[in-house]
């Protein structure tokens, strides 16, 4: 059966999940709609990438046979890292989305799951919040969300104790992308469950790798000499930047078709 998940459909759940218009909240609505996501994290062996792709496409084909009204995208980076992130925004939506991967992986039986743990050296598990209080929405985008295939992350390890000054510091980078009148936005997020807490995110969205790179020296000669400020302050509060660039893989994402679709 062919999946219920088209690519422009894929787009737009990557859209929802990540583009910094997807996060843009009056700070008083802040509390009452804070949205997490949860962020599974498949580390591959470069030769077995392949067979981790057949295995995972054939979950996104059970999810479609069920009718699953589970949702995520995936994304792949260059250390053969698959990605799937999945909406959380209640205790009820976890509930239905692991138990439609569970149900999901019974059906294929147990040939398939031993076939996928031979595919997976080990995997990491995380759950971020989005902080629209110090992400970036431009008013006019230079990208669609339909043009959004490529992700670059900036984790930022901070030190113990100084969120706030970090907090600040992003908030000054938000607003000089908005003095300079800067097309191009970015989302942060809070890492609030996993390890070596505390980390901010910074996610950009681009066409591709090269067209991320080529738009960021764009973007850092935009905004000027008030960059070199903003990273110094930066740079008295993180430990390390460790920075992922991801492509989207519409064909290992899941989206539900609409009734009537």
């Amino acid at each position: 059966m062919i999946p219920r998940f088209s690519l422009p459909l894929s787009l737009a759940a990557l859209a929802m999940i990540l583009a910094p218009g997807a996060v843009a909240q009056e700070s008083a609505e802040k509390e009452k709609q804070q949205s997490y996501l949860r962020i599974v994290q498949y580390v591959v062996p470069p030769g077995k990438a392949d067979e981790f792709q057949t295995i995972a496409r054939q979950v996104v084909e059970q999810l479609a046979d069920q009718e699953s009204t589970a949702s995520f995208v995936c994304m792949r980076s260059q250390e053969v890292v698959f990605s799937f992130i999945l909406p959380m925004n209640s205790s009820g939506e976890r509930s239905r989305q692991t138990g439609a991967l569970i149900e999901a992986g019974r059906s294929l039986g147990d040939a398939w799951a031993r076939q996928a743990a031979d595919t997976i050296d080990y995997m990491n598990e995380f759950l971020v919040i989005a902080r629209p209080d110090l992400s970036y929405v431009p008013e006019n985008p230079r990208l669609s969300p339909t043009e959004t295939r490529f992700m670059h992350f900036d984790f930022h390890h901070l030190n113990f104790g100084t969120e706030s000054v970090a907090e600040a510091t992003a908030k000054r980078f938000a607003a000089l992308h908005e003095q300079t009148g800067c097309d191009t936005g970015f989302t942060v997020y809070e890492v609030v469950g996993g390890t070596e807490l505390p980390i901010l995110i910074v996610a950009t969205g681009a066409k591709d790798i090269a067209d991320y790179y080529a738009n960021q020296q764009r973007v850092l000669e935009r905004l000027g000499d008030g960059v070199a400020s903003i990273a110094e302050s930066r740079d008295t509060v993180v430990r390390r930047i460790e920075q992922i660039d991801s492509t989207v893989l519409p064909e290992l994402s899941y989206q539900p078709v609409a009734s009537g679709d």
